[in-house]
Order: structure tokens, then sequence, then C-alpha cells
């Protein structure tokens, strides 16, 4: 059974907002979730997963692929272009606290090789859609 208090759209874009690279997690209910990086140079990778908690604040996470390329905005939406989409099958586990108000999570280690950010705050319990449309996610 997922943790409902990990479940949502967490982002350091929140905690480091003037940083030029930014990363999203996701943690979808039904146990699947990505992690989104993107830099101002107009890059970004996403890596889609599924997850489970395994103890009490232990994460563990299945990858599943990965897909990365350019994004760029076009009358103020961000539009990406996949250049690359590859199959994975790697998993690891990490450890987890979510404290505060707002809620702030914070890993003990990254959840894929660009996603370097091992500190988020909630952005929403759900994740929007309109914000993942185009790189087939939401």
């Amino acid at each position: 059974m997922p943790d409902e208090n990990l479940v949502g759209h967490w982002s350091e874009r929140e905690v480091y907002p003037h940083d030029p690279e930014y990363s999203d997690l996701v943690f979808r209910a039904d146990g699947t979730g990505w992690t989104y990086w993107c830099s101002w140079g107009q890059e970004f990778s996403v890596e889609r997963f599924r997850w489970r908690e395994s103890a009490g604040g232990i994460l563990e996470v299945k990858r599943e692929w990965a897909l990365s390329g350019t994004w760029s905005l076009l009358d103020g939406v961000a539009r990406h272009e996949v250049e690359d989409r590859d199959p994975l099958a790697t998993s690891l586990t990490a450890a987890y606290r979510i404290t505060g108000d707002p809620p702030t999570l914070e890993l003990d280690r990254p959840l894929d090789a660009n996603l370097g950010g091992t500190r988020f705050l909630l952005v929403a319990r759900k994740a929007d859609p309109a914000l993942w449309h185009g790189i087939g996610l939401g």
C-alpha cells in the first residue's frame, strides 16, 4: 500500500527557485511515477518507474524506461522534443521522510543519474496532466 503522504507532485524548483536546472518527482497512488529534470539550456530527461514503500520510510523504485531531448516554449507552453527513448530494468532503494508545512520530501539519495536533488516541496497532491502533455506522462 503506497504512503498517501508521498503521493503527489514534488519539485525542487520550489526549494531552489533561481537554479538553472531543476527536478520534479511524481508519485501516483497506483504505484507508478516519474522523475523529470530540465535545464535553462533547454534539455530534459524523464525516467518512468514503479514504486512501493517496502517498510516505514523505505522506498523501492523499479525503473522502467528513460527518455530525453530538448524543450522549447511556444506561446508560453513548454513543448518537448523526445530524441532518445531507452528501456530500463534497474531498481534502487532509498530512505525518505516528509516533514514540515508545506510538506518537504527528503531522500537519502537521488532516484536517477540526472536527478541530483534530494529535497523537494509538495506542489500538488495530483500531477496536472497538462504539465506533462507531449512526453507521454500524466
